[in-house]
């Protein structure tokens, strides 16, 4: 079947071919030995859903369109097949591959020759804005395949630096983009210049209806690969959006979800070129570190950018639209739409660059009333297709909250604490602590305090053991309990630290900062700290900007998964109430063995040593008094911290505060501020000038 007429392709638009089978593994594909080994080297174990259905049609020689979405493996499907199909001993070109934008196109061709490692395989990146001179004495040396954008291949093509008479495939990635950037008349140029009977790979995460029709001029009988536009999903991409009320507003918003979330690598998107700038210099002053690409940038600039973000030295890069295709950088989790895509496939495209290859990733999207209008058309859906994020922005207060990410922050603090001084901008996780160095502060803590439990037991052990021959069943119960006691205390203080968000990160960050997020979007409270004004506190409503306890008794701890409330509080003080009793008990046999031994009978202390270990002796009840008093402080800590918290008064055990029938809020000069976001939610804010013990926001859905 040749080409289909304008009226078959809606028919066939979302559709598969029915000839489509599943490869499961790469050693079925019969691939040569050399390509195999270059594939696993560069970590692939199975290969992906397209992987499995278009690579085996493609090695057929047939042409296919192929469909998935963004982090599947597009660009490794169509290299293996280009490997798998050139011949080395010819030094032509044979395969060429055209992408939208030069990132892509240098990106493609460190895939290949990623994965022709072992087959001597030479591959150039033929793009704009690189030196003319360097494209043609690569193209003159030989190359089998080229990666480059339309515009430079279809100049050497016709300066004829690039021979296209062994040209066996042409591969187009990302076509819709290629259409909309203006390329397609080259697109046909350069098509006209290739053997007949070449054969046509066509990829791309969204095919509208212009690509197919432009598939039907120069493809034959082509294998349909393709996902219906309602399933092309992201799967495994968490998406939220935050509603604010005007555009100067946004960067406010940015900062707090800053404050909110460790970030490991991010990608934020503008629609406009100066738009990034600007962004970018707010971004500097407010001593962020950032880097910025668009379009107007040398193509240096740009490489040197993509190069210093994939090495890890950049964490958050701002863009336009031109990173948003095809661009593979595994460590970005986290992708924030400074501004609303104008369609459906842009966005689908930006929001891949996170979840890369069955990753978890995050996208957060920043919605004005103006964009409201342009959800739906968009996304397809209502707005319940997103998780609302219901936070309460800094510019809502007098006194924003502290970013601890800010650079001069960090060193004010530094200087004027001068404890482990260390720049907490500097470390990816900070507990926010006055010593926290970062990621090894809470290994450390949490080291220091088993090592002090257990050397407690040693000194208590110590000297039941002369008390056992005296009291044997006394002695033998309060060993096992405090051997019980000791077991818990260390289980609990590791599962909070493997469990509290704020606590040294294990496991998957993105994970983290998913349940960071759904945590501020699925409670109706958000705590504010009646010291500083900080909306944000970390573990357990501890404020980390001046370290004043905010927890609340009265129901479940929504930051700490393991928290039980008040009882589970009440368990750690009775437990350290227990701790000090026991070890003014081994204090006491202290003593009494000391006294009893100097003074009495020093023969009788056979049972701890020879009568010369009375330096012995002195260090035990050294070493008794110091527990004694390390338990002491901690039982006092521990009642101080939640008996004596102002914020456990009566009246804010009542979530929501109604002005109209609440007379005393009235009398005492309460304020209600009520701003309607775009989301479906309103917000009341009570003055915390008023009272500073019962200022805390509240949010409320309004029908």
């Amino acid at each position: 079947m040749a080409a289909k007429k304008n009226d078959d392709l809606s028919a066939v638009e979302f559709e598969s071919s029915e000839e489509v089978n599943v490869v499961p593994t790469f050693d079925k594909m019969g691939l040569r030995e050399e390509l195999l080994r270059g594939i696993y080297s560069y970590g692939f174990e199975k290969p992906s859903a397209i992987q499995q259905r278009a690579i085996l049609p493609v090695l057929k020689g047939r042409d296919v369109i192929a469909q998935a979405q963004s982090g599947t493996g597009k660009t490794a499907t169509f290299s293996i097949s280009v490997l798998q199909q050139i011949d080395t001993q010819v030094r032509e070109t044979q395969a060429l591959i055209l992408s939208p934008t030069r990132e892509l196109a240098t990106q493609i061709q460190k895939v290949v020759l990623a994965l022709g490692d072992y087959m001597n395989v030479q591959c150039h990146a033929c793009i704009g804005g690189t030196n003319l001179g360097e494209d043609i004495r690569k193209l003159d040396y030989g190359q089998h395949v080229v990666s480059g954008t339309p515009g430079r291949v279809f100049d050497m093509i016709r300066r004829r630096n690039l021979r296209t008479r062994s040209i066996k495939m042409l591969v187009l990635d990302e076509a819709d983009e290629m259409l909309n950037k203006g390329f397609k008349e080259q697109l046909y140029d350069i098509y006209r210049y290739l053997p007949p009977g070449a054969q046509v790979v066509l990829l791309s995460a969204t095919l509208p209806h212009e690509i197919l029709e432009m598939t039907s001029k120069f493809m034959t009988d082509p294998i349909r690969i393709l996902v219906k536009r309602d399933e092309l999903t992201l799967e495994g991409i968490k998406q939220f959006f935050v509603a604010v009320d005007r555009e100067e507003w946004k960067f406010d918003t940015l900062v707090d979800l800053y404050d909110t979330l460790t970030i490991t690598q991010a990608v934020l998107f503008c629609n406009t070129r100066r738009k990034v700038d600007w962004l970018t210099d707010k971004m500097k002053e407010a001593n962020f570190t950032v880097s910025s690409m668009h379009g107007d940038m040398e193509q240096k600039d740009r490489e040197q950018i993509m190069k210093d973000f994939r090495a890890g030295n950049s964490r958050v890069l701002i863009s336009t639209d031109v990173w948003a295709r095809g661009l593979d950088v595994p460590q970005v989790s986290l992708v924030i739409n400074y501004d609303l895509p104008n369609n459906r496939e842009l966005y689908i495209h930006r929001i891949g660059r996170s979840g890369r290859f069955g990753r978890k990733g995050v996208a957060i999207n920043f919605v004005k009333q103006d964009d409201e209008k342009n959800l739906h058309p968009i996304f397809k859906l209502d707005l319940e297709f997103f998780q609302k994020i219901r936070l309460f922005f800094s510019f809502l207060f007098s006194n924003p909250p502290i970013n601890l990410f800010n650079e001069e922050f960090g060193r004010k603090k530094t200087r004027e604490e001068g404890k482990l001084s260390k720049n907490m901008s500097e470390k990816t996780q900070c507990c926010g602590r006055k010593w926290c160095v970062g990621d090894p502060c809470g290994i450390v803590c949490a080291v220091i305090t088993w090592l002090l439990i257990f050397y407690g037991q040693v000194c208590i052990a110590l000297v039941m053991l002369q008390s056992f021959q005296d009291y044997p069943i006394h002695t033998t119960i309060n060993l096992l309990i405090f051997e019980t006691f000791t077991i818990l205390a260390v289980i609990s203080h590791l599962k909070t630290m493997l469990t509290d968000p704020g606590a040294v990160p294990k496991g998957d960050a993105t994970e983290e900062m998913i349940e960071r997020l759904q945590a501020i979007s699925d409670n109706s409270v958000i705590y504010k700290c009646q010291k500083c004004c900080s909306i944000k506190p970390d573990r357990a409503h501890h404020c980390s900007v001046c370290e004043r306890c905010i927890r609340r008794m009265d129901h479940h701890c929504p930051w700490v998964n393991n928290c039980v409330g008040e009882s589970n509080q009440k368990f750690f003080v009775l437990f350290t109430m227990y701790i000090a009793l026991l070890s003014c008990h081994a204090l006491y046999w202290g003593i009494w063995q000391f006294v009893k031994c100097v003074g009495v009978e020093w023969q009788g202390c056979s049972a701890l040593g020879p009568p010369g270990t009375t330096l012995m002796l002195i260090f035990l009840l050294f070493e008794s008094i110091l527990f004694a008093i390390f338990t002491s402080v901690m039982f006092g800590t521990q009642i101080s911290s939640i008996y004596s918290d102002e914020t456990t008064i009566e009246s804010l055990k009542s979530r929501n505060f109604d002005m109209e029938e609440n007379e005393r809020e009235k009398n005492d000069g309460w304020k209600n501020l009520q701003m309607v976001f775009g989301g479906p939610f309103s917000i009341k804010w009570m003055n915390p000038l008023a009272d500073p013990f019962l200022s805390r926001p509240t949010f409320e859905y309004s029908v």
